[in-house]
This record gives C-alpha cells, structure tokens and sequence, in this order.
C-alpha cells in the first residue's frame, strides 16, 4: 500500500490554438498527491514554455465552488507540473481548471485561457454510506494514520503527571501559606 506522501502523476496535453475541452479524474478521499504534468502543443506540435521568461497557473473550481491558485514549475523540457494538495478530492463531482501563461517582466497573458474539467469520483464514503470497499479501506487507514500521529510512551496517557512528590509537596506548601 502506498504512503500518504506518495503522488500520481497525471499528464495533460493542452494545445495552445486549438483547445479541446479535456478532462483530468481523481478518486474522492484520495490519500495521494497529484502531479499534474502539462504538455502544451499548438495545433499538435509542441509547444515549449520558456521557464526563464514565462510563469503558469492553475486556476481550479472545485466541484463545491471553492476557488484555487496553483504556481506551476516549467521545467528544462518546457513542461510545467502542478501540485494538486488531497483537498481538491474532498468532494464529488466536476470541476473547472484552466491554465494560465504569463510573461515574468509584463505580468501580460502569453496564449489563451487552456481550460479543461476535473472530475472528482465519488469513492469511499459519501453521506455517511460506503460506496466501494477497497476504497473505503484505504481511507479508513488514512484516517487512522491521521489519528495516531502523537507519538506515545509506554506507561502515560494524556494527562500523565510527570512533576515529582518532593516539588509537589512544595507547591502545596506554599499555595497553602498563600491563603
């Protein structure tokens, strides 16, 4: 099984003129984070991104509504990847995305909007019902992982009393000349 900082890659093609609208998927409940790693050709050939010139972002709706920014890194090969964090799969449904390429020195736009859907399985556990076991269990694991993050020691509890009887002692005594 994989571990909670383990990551999927998902490569997205984006045409810089002409743009078919795309769609990436990702699993509600996800314990992984996603690299979505964008080409962008124009009119199938490739097109590079000059990371020492041009900046990308990710704009993202989710399916509930919430808005989201994401810096790209463009790579050496022109390439820009995208950290998506496990919020963006919390809820069900289909999202909008678009990429944005902006010159570093204007600040101006490079090429069009590239907009493309995120679609947001529905797995898990939905309104208090399991809809897939395999899926289920791997989020019930994530969720003990969450819950089991305090390292414990042998032999304490939450509220172990760790302060010796010789200070007690003298705490009490002078509480007790205070009053």
């Amino acid at each position: 099984m994989a571990s909670i900082t383990e990551s999927i890659v998902i490569p997205l093609v984006l045409d810089v003129i002409a743009n078919p609208i795309k769609s990436i998927s990702v699993k509600q409940f996800n314990q992984y984070t996603y690299k979505l790693v964008v080409t962008f050709t124009a009119n199938g050939l490739l097109y590079s991104i000059n990371k020492d010139n041009e900046m990308a972002y990710l704009k993202v709706i989710t399916p509930v509504g919430n808005h989201c920014l994401y810096e790209g890194t463009i790579d050496d090969n022109g390439t820009v990847t995208f950290t998506l964090p496990q919020q963006l799969s919390w809820s069900a449904g289909r999202g909008k995305a678009n990429v944005d390429i902006y010159d570093k020195e204007t600040g101006t736009k490079r090429v069009p909007s590239l907009v493309f859907d995120v679609v947001v399985e529905e797995s898990a556990y939905d309104d208090g019902v399991v809809v897939e076991s395999e899926d289920f269990k791997i989020f019930a694991n994530y969720i003990a992982q969450m819950t089991n993050k305090v390292d414990k020691e042998d032999g304490k509890g939450l509220s172990t009393n760790d302060f010796s009887d010789y200070y007690k002692t003298k705490l009490d005594e002078l509480i007790s000349q205070m009053q």
